[in-house]
């Protein structure tokens, strides 16, 4: 799984691998799995992922394209690693992120 920033298509690769990313960097290489018509919001993001001739509606309750970047790679690795690809896009819709990593431990009031 190599993302699109990291672009390797041109190198001698002897192992399988996969390219992904977010429409705007597809310049740089040709992506196998990507997004587009992303729309974000305050708390989610809504896109199309394309791989091959296909796309699918994807709605993440996570905003910013780093993860958007994060649910493709998820999808891409479900996918290759046996569920199918629209059973993928719904599921990731349940992912809530890490409460953690988003958690407010101290707010002053004024």
């Amino acid at each position: 799984l190599v993302g699109s920033e990291m672009c390797i298509r041109d190198r001698d690769i002897r192992r399988p691998y996969i390219v992904y990313g977010i429409d705007a960097n597809e310049k740089y290489c040709e992506l196998d799995f990507n997004a587009k018509e992303i729309i974000h919001g305050e708390e989610n993001s809504k896109f199309e992922l394309h791989y091959l001739e296909e796309s699918y509606p994807v709605e993440i309750s996570l905003s910013g394209d780093h993860n958007i970047s994060n649910a493709i790679a998820a999808i891409a690795i479900s996918y290759k690693a046996g569920v199918d690809l629209k059973d993928a896009c719904k599921a990731i819709t349940n992912f809530h992120g890490f409460w953690r990593r988003f958690e407010n431990l101290y707010k002053e009031d004024k």
